[in-house]
């Protein structure tokens, strides 16, 4: 009965150790379809409006130095991570501390009815640069949170 057991810890363990969470397969999942951004990309500076994403939500923002990450989970399934662009018209609302309104945009097409992750990743040194010893409140439109960028 002893080796039984014995037998038996030593398959779960074995198992344990071979085994990934569920976060890490979508992560390293996500990596192969080109889902996830490794490096901070520039924001598009454009005075067009960037349409709503398709049936998407934030499913969590936050900043390291000057790159916004911003996890969103959309139903495209042929986009990559470099489809999407976040968008400013390039206006700053005169306020103090300044505010500026960034948009996700990614074009039509592709859309479908499973829903996949994306890690995108955007530099906001040239944001940042409006207020350089002090902050900037962004406004991610479609984000229920002010971002504060610089803040002490």
């Amino acid at each position: 009965m002893n080796k039984s057991l014995l037998l038996t810890l030593c398959i779960i363990t074995m198992i344990s150790i071979n085994c990934k969470s569920p976060v890490q397969n979508k992560i390293k999942k996500a990596m192969k379809e080109s889902r996830v951004d490794k490096v901070c990309r520039s924001i598009h500076r454009t005075n067009k409006i960037a349409g709503g994403l398709y049936a998407s939500y934030f499913k969590n923002v936050e900043l390291d130095g000057n790159c916004l990450t911003i996890h969103v989970n959309a139903a495209y399934h042929e986009k990559k991570s470099s489809d999407f662009e976040l968008r400013w018209n390039g206006k700053i609302k005169k306020s103090m501390p300044p505010q500026v309104t960034l948009a996700l945009h990614a074009e039509k097409g592709g859309e479908g009815y499973e829903a996949k992750d994306f890690i995108l990743k955007y530099d906001l040194s040239e944001i940042k640069a409006i207020n350089p010893n002090g902050s900037v409140f962004i406004t991610l439109r479609e984000y229920g949170e002010r971002i504060e960028l610089g803040k002490s």
